[in-house]
């Protein structure tokens, strides 16, 4: 009976009850006779006073058994109201077994029995009993929810952490294989080709792998150490395709300690050569600019498509759309016509980072 229920409905309440049944039966007592303490009949509070304490401790005791079995049986939000309107039947009904059977126990067990100017007035007992359960029993679903509320949320979080990091660890994944399978054969042709070259080859891929294993949580990456990493990787692309990969970058310079998604650059450039012919007749223009408002940061590319289309083009924009979803409200903005192919990135404040952070 004593036995702590923390578990069960997230506190422990036995501190409660010690306070609790002194405190309300002095209370109930002192409603139901009170219009004998003004006459100066203190007598209540030696005869009636242990007869009150007595039934709040059989009520508050079974109730509280019910309630912890209530939350037991319908623990989840969706329950609540099923488990409220039970609370509520069991309350009414509860009460009239218990008066009866704690009357029997008290005048046959115990021999006590209240004289007949002491016997509280009916209605005014039932009514006193039942508002005083109830108010304890909003008192527990009070704590209940308030610590179900609070896991809920920490579970939430975690959850849309841990899901943001599935996504990140997914897109390098998706990155590592490709990217590393199209780089190490560019470089076995630069060793016999161009020694040099190779040698800087190796150092802009060791800078581009370092980004992706630094950064391997959730958050942002300011937009000039992402831009410093697109870069490296541009230069291993313009290894592989020279002077038939064009790339122009026009940014304003107040963005560059704003925030971006990581890899998100590089995602949508390696989109524009993976899915368009890269050759002397039709080389590939990329460029890389600046809305005029400041919020956005596009990437817009000539189509020349592949003769086989590669059903994989939206994975890398779905996951970024995804991803910008939890940090902000602001859409992942993609255009295409017969000409050219745009997808414009939202740059976030600093705020907008914290308050992002925070989640994590």
């Amino acid at each position: 009976m004593f036995v702590s229920r923390k578990e069960t409905i997230g506190f422990d309440d036995r501190w409660i009850l010690l306070l609790g049944i002194p405190v309300v039966s002095l209370l109930i007592n002192t409603l139901l006779f009170g219009h004998l303490l003004k006459t100066g009949e203190f007598v209540v509070f030696s005869q009636c006073f242990p007869v009150s304490v007595y039934f709040t401790t059989i009520f508050w005791l079974i109730f509280r058994e019910t309630y912890y079995f209530l939350v037991k049986k319908y623990p989840r939000y969706e329950d609540i109201r099923k488990r409220q309107i039970i609370s509520v039947v069991v309350i009414f009904v509860g009460y009239y077994f218990i008066d009866i059977l704690g009357m029997m126990v008290l005048e046959w067990v115990f021999s006590y029995k209240l004289e007949d100017a002491l016997i509280p007035n009916p209605a005014l007992k039932v009514i006193t009993s039942i508002v005083f359960t109830f108010l304890i029993f909003v008192f527990y679903e009070s704590f209940f929810l308030a610590g179900l509320l609070g896991y809920s949320q920490a579970e939430k979080q975690k959850l849309l952490a841990e899901n943001m990091k599935s996504k990140l660890s997914g897109l390098q994944s998706q990155i590592n294989p490709h990217f590393l399978f199209n780089s190490l054969n560019t470089l076995s042709s630069l060793i016999q080709e161009d020694p040099v070259r190779a040698d800087n080859f190796v150092t802009k891929l060791a800078k581009v792998y370092r980004h992706i294993l630094e950064h391997n949580e959730t958050g942002l990456v300011t937009l000039e150490s992402e831009l410093l990493y697109l870069r490296a990787y541009i230069h291993l692309l313009k290894e592989r395709f020279g002077d038939n990969l064009v790339y122009t970058e026009n940014i304003d310079h107040s963005l560059l300690q704003r925030y971006i998604l990581p890899f998100s650059l590089q995602i949508t450039f390696e989109n524009c050569v993976k899915h368009n012919v890269t050759t002397r007749e039709n080389p590939l223009y990329v460029h890389l600019y600046s809305e005029d408002s400041g919020t956005y940061l596009c990437i817009e590319n000539n189509i020349s498509p592949l003769a086989e289309k590669d059903e994989s083009t939206s994975v890398g924009l779905d996951n970024i759309r995804s991803r910008y979803h939890y940090f902000t409200d602001e859409e992942v903005k993609v255009y295409e016509d017969e000409k050219i192919f745009r997808v414009c990135l939202p740059v976030l404040s600093y705020q907008e980072k914290m308050k992002n952070t925070r989640k994590l």
